[in-house]
């Protein structure tokens, strides 16, 4: 068996895995106080170390003779420098039973999972591709290639300021919907027309959304008992951002198959409006499975079996 962790500023992700599949798996969501746009550090890290705790005294025990390996994520990203204090709470717990099995122990980024989940999910078979990670904290392209079974990043580009996640949720917020705000803006979304022209900016390596946060809000107050129709436009907004940093990827590397993951990549009206888009067309466009868009350990665990046993993609 693989043991999967991954601690992120939004979820507490814990998996097991084994040639059959998933044996085992927890995902707790970080709780926010209402009103809140997001969580301090210290506080996740805490409800990170509840989780953990319950989990290896009532799950572990149970699987702990047959695992062989962990992955955990230590970082949100495959760069010197990249730190998160939360993924501590992971790798401290990873460690520690690492120890005690005297098993392997495989030290990757968020992003690298994020990664792994949508290509084991999606059925991508492809050494080669670009990749787009949206979530709560990012917003970047990718080029993927492979070296000795490991994803090698080369980013295109990426938000300066805010992410498209910060944006949604941010927006949700104001709306009153609870944090995060997605998965709940997806649902309520309702189609319709476009209620005022978009905001746009000029794509560029490092580019910024501020521009657009303020549009929203002034959208939201402008609109009042049209929340439903303020997120769809919102959702339009996105794609069209999308759709820029998609055509630069493509121009900059050659490579037509784009890969999108991260929680912003579950929605499905983004879905829709990125798959209905006449300008993409000859682009395509693959979607992380919706469950494992969002955060999670099964990309953690898959990663470290594939190093663990040496399996290339």
């Amino acid at each position: 068996m693989i043991l999967g962790i991954d601690t992120s500023n939004y979820t507490t992700s814990i998996c097991l895995i084994d040639e059959n599949g998933i044996v085992d798996e927890t995902r707790q969501l970080i709780k926010v106080k209402e009103g809140q746009k997001g969580i301090r550090q210290s506080d996740a890290f805490y409800q990170h170390m509840q989780v953990l705790h319950e989990w290896v005294m009532n799950v572990l025990p149970v699987h702990s003779a047959k695992i062989k390996a962990i992955g955990v994520s230590t970082k949100p990203r495959p760069v010197e420098g990249s730190y998160m204090p939360v993924f501590n709470a992971g790798n401290i717990i990873a460690s520690t039973i690492q120890g005690c099995l005297l098993c392997e122990k495989y030290d990757l980024s968020h992003q690298e999972g994020h990664l792994e989940a949508a290509t084991s999910t999606s059925g991508l078979t492809e050494k080669e591709f670009n990749f787009i990670h949206l979530s709560g904290g990012t917003t970047e392209v990718h080029h993927v290639t492979y070296h000795e079974n490991r994803p090698q990043l080369v980013l295109l580009s990426e938000t300066a300021d805010i992410s498209i996640g910060q944006l949604v949720d941010r927006i949700g917020v104001r709306a009153g919907l609870a944090f995060p705000c997605g998965a709940e803006m997806d649902k309520r979304s309702i189609n319709g027309p476009l209620l005022k022209e978009m905001p746009s900016f000029r794509m560029a390596k490092h580019f910024n959304l501020s521009g657009y946060e303020n549009f929203y809000s002034e959208l939201l107050n402008s609109h009042k008992g049209q929340e439903d129709y303020v997120y769809f436009n919102l959702f339009c907004g996105i794609e069209s951002i999308l759709r820029k940093m998609i055509l630069h990827a493509v121009d900059q590397t050659g490579i037509h198959t784009i890969l999108l993951a991260g929680g912003v990549a579950a929605s499905s009206t983004l879905k829709m409006l990125l798959q209905s888009d006449k300008k993409l067309k000859g682009i395509n466009l693959i979607f992380s499975d919706a469950k494992y868009a969002s955060d999670n350990a099964f990309g953690t665990a898959k990663l470290a079996e594939r190093l663990f046993l040496g399996h290339s993609l």
